[in-house]
């Protein structure tokens, strides 16, 4: 299973990064990715400046290990070399702790450098990890990106200040002071099992990995009606199939606060917040079916108006 998957994975570093030669007196590393400062109103690099840091690393291990150096930052300022992880919506559920990680924090000198320092970090998933998005559903080859790896990990360095290292998460939106990934990252930790699974989502697409885990949801779109606020709709029929060739542990997501917040789903007893029923929900076996009925119930205190959403079921 692991075996064709990284055969995969190793193929898409091959074409993305730079190789660093080894030397007698410094350690080497089979990857890399520049970090940009970009402009935030079209992601353009802005290539005129010294603005930059690098990020050599081993793409696999049981830590990660890597060499990080930097030029051009504000003097004597703490600054964090984070993973980024995106939601489906990324542009309202911003901060990159889905799940995100906290690499290194790093102080510059006088001179706003940063000298090629070496680190090893046990991060304890691989990057990307799931659920996020830029695993699968977000393409980084369209512009205005056209990377070569079009899904990934980002890799970001924004100032202490700005981030949460307790959340995994940015806090302040600050891009003019942030260095950006020019290019999406893999790596392979070998202490774990790859969590590099795809989603199935509401339009009944079907995404399959290089172990062929597969589903598909039916049907693929849902009308609840008209409702007051307190008041639940009838349940409706969902049909979850595992159609891939090995058992998996279904979840459902959504980026909509409303749906977070109204969506019920049966678990053969009782209907359960989506949080709740991501829980308890069982595995299914290869070629078999969950029905998993669902409804709404609107929160108190909504105004009146049309409430649409996706839920995205993901098969792991």
């Amino acid at each position: 299973m692991k075996r064709i998957f990284i055969a995969i994975i190793a193929l898409v570093l091959m074409m993305s990064f730079t190789l660093i030669p080894s030397t007698a007196n410094a350690a080497s590393y089979d990857s890399s990715v520049v970090l940009e400062n970009k402009d935030y109103s079209d992601w353009s690099v802005k290539s005129s400046d010294v603005i930059q840091g690098t990020l050599e690393f081993n793409s696999s291990g049981s830590a990660f290990d890597y060499r990080f150096a930097a030029t051009g930052l504000v003097p004597s300022t703490d600054y964090c070399l984070i993973y980024y992880a995106d939601f489906e919506d990324r542009i309202s559920q911003w901060g990159g702790d889905n799940p995100g990680m906290h690499i290194a924090t790093i102080t510059t000198d006088v001179s706003g450098n940063y000298v090629a320092t070496a680190g090893s970090v046990d991060l304890g998933m691989d990057l990307p990890s799931s659920p996020d998005a830029n695993i699968c559903i977000h393409d980084y080859c369209q512009d205005p990106d056209n990377y070569v790896n079009c899904h990934g990990a980002k890799i970001w360095l924004v100032p202490a200040c700005d981030y949460s290292i307790s959340l995994d998460k940015v806090m302040n939106w600050n891009p003019s002071t942030f260095l950006f990934e020019t290019e999406l990252i893999w790596y392979d930790d070998t202490d774990i099992t790859n969590n590099w699974g795809c989603a199935s989502s509401a339009q009944a697409t079907t995404i399959i990995d290089a172990d062929t885990i597969s589903i598909s949801v039916s049907p693929n779109t849902f009308d609840f009606g008209l409702l007051k606020p307190t008041e639940c709709s009838v349940g409706k029929a969902l049909t979850i199939t595992n159609t891939g060739t090995v058992d998996v542990v279904v979840t459902a997501s959504t980026s909509s606060d409303f749906y977070q917040a109204a969506l019920q789903l049966y678990d053969g007893s009782v209907y359960l917040p989506l949080i709740d029923w991501n829980n308890t929900n069982p595995a299914i076996v290869t070629g078999c079916s969950l029905s998993a009925p669902l409804k709404i119930c609107v929160p108190y205190g909504y105004s009146a108006g049309t409430q649409t959403g996706t839920i995205v079921f993901w098969a792991e």
